[in-house]
């Protein structure tokens, strides 16, 4: 994420220099679980590995740079702590110190450093204790100064308690009281932006010149080799402290195993053994770790470009065994999305012949319909003919026979007017009564 905003707390300082980006590295350091790779994605903007559930996710120290204003470029170092899930102590040792020698070599020093502890934690547990020890050891006491004691997880805890917390780490000697002594400045972490930037904006102002931690002044400026080192020796006495601690317990197993081999309780000695096992292969692991921690820093480069080597094999590999599940996937999706097309073609096809057999039954079924509905036609009109004939010559009859009853009618009333006439005219001749009351002649 990149901030245009210029920032007045470090103005002062970069106003003098020239109109060049500076940039600027920090180390984040603390146990697993602090917060480190979550402060510096915070910060940055950037997507940085979380880890979670006290898992490790950082096994190297790793430089995520992102501008902080127009002028001022900020490295935040990404370091693994010393409770490391992935590395052991000497390894993460080795890793760190390879990477300060090698910066301080190529010019580039800290700004500052900023250690996170988790405020929810009712104690300094035993590796967190551990962590601190080494840590104080790898800066020295001239870099307590530049170290800002950051604490973390506030949201989860209530804010007295963990105020008191605070106060108990600041005020014992063997936590933060001689580095708050020192010059060690304590701050919170409130996992937001706002709150990350207030740190980084105190470093800027409060350390303008770089700091040398005391590790790479040993290795780099008197020429020690990692072993030699005060961070070296205090991981060693630690060793040795958990090799001692390791053989005395072994020694009371071995003395409570006889105790069980004495009362013939097999089951009891088989948990024995399994612990005295476990107990052997941590001495050993002890034991290699010495020996490990003699390495060189040429040795530790070899070893790391070994790892790195190993780690490309292992990524190659990892790339062709996805490629080929893939491939298979692929394969496998195909066969199951041509046996799927070839179902459902047979699918259509069925639903098809059926469909066309529903529509040949259909076509039938209207043809049979409509010459029915043809044949009912020319019946009707047969019929409607049949009853106009019929009513036609019914009706011719009806016509004749009004016509006979007409002349009927007509020649029995001709009857009776000749009989009036006759009547009324007595004996005069027809003929001449018939013109005298204006008769026609032809009556």
């Amino acid at each position: 994420m990149t901030s245009t905003a210029w920032r007045p707390s470090y103005s002062s300082i970069t106003m003098a220099k020239q109109n060049t980006i500076e940039d600027v590295y920090i180390a984040v350091m603390g146990v697993t679980g602090a917060g480190k790779s979550s402060f510096i994605a915070t910060s940055s903007g950037q997507p940085v590995k979380v880890g979670h559930d006290l898992v490790s996710c950082t096994t190297d120290v790793e430089d995520v740079a992102f501008m902080y204003n127009d002028r001022l470029r900020i490295h935040l170092l990404d370091t693994p702590g010393f409770d490391d899930t992935n590395k052991s102590d000497v390894e993460v040792l080795q890793n760190i110190s390879l990477w300060l020698a090698n910066s301080l070599k190529n010019g580039i020093k800290l700004k500052g450093i900023i250690f996170l502890h988790r405020i929810s934690d009712r104690r300094l547990a035993g590796s967190a204790r551990r962590n601190l020890g080494m840590f104080k050891k790898l800066c020295g006491a001239r870099a307590f100064q530049s170290i800002i004691l950051a604490t973390t997880m506030w949201s989860n805890v209530d804010p007295a308690e963990g105020a008191e917390r605070e106060r108990q780490l600041k005020d014992n000697p063997e936590f933060w009281g001689t580095m708050c002594k020192r010059g060690s400045t304590v701050m919170r972490y409130h996992n937001s932006q706002t709150s990350a930037y207030g740190i980084i904006d105190y470093i800027l102002s409060q350390n303008p010149d770089p700091v040398v931690l005391e590790i790479q002044d040993e290795i780099v400026n008197r020429g020690m080799a990692v072993d030699q080192t005060s961070a070296a020796e205090a991981l060693n006495a630690e060793i040795v402290r958990e090799r001692k601690r390791h053989q005395e317990e072994l020694a009371e197993m071995k003395r409570q195993m006889e105790e069980a081999f004495k009362q013939r309780d097999k089951e009891l000695q088989e948990d024995f053994q399994e612990e005295i096992n476990a107990l052997q292969a941590k001495i050993e692991k002890g034991v290699a770790e010495q020996g490990k921690l003699a390495q060189s820093l040429e040795e530790v480069q070899r070893r790391k470009q070994a790892e790195f080597e190993a780690f490309k094999v292992q990524i190659q590999r990892e790339r062709e065994e996805t490629r080929r599940r893939h491939e298979h996937d692929l394969a496998q999706q195909r066969r199951t999305a041509d046996e799927q097309t070839n179902a459902l073609k047979r699918e259509y096809e069925v639903r098809f012949t059926a469909l066309a057999q529903d529509r040949a039954a259909l076509d039938d079924v209207k043809r049979n319909y409509e010459e029915a509905m043809d044949r009912q036609l020319r019946e009707n009109e047969a019929k409607q003919r049949e009853i106009e004939a019929a009513k036609d010559m019914q009706y011719q009859q009806l016509q004749a026979q009004l016509e006979q009853r007409e002349v009927s009618v007509r020649g029995a009333l001709f009857g009776v007017a000749t009989a009036v006439v006759s009547k009324v005219i007595g004996t005069r001749p027809a003929r001449q009564r018939l013109r005298w009351h204006g008769l026609p002649r032809a009556y």
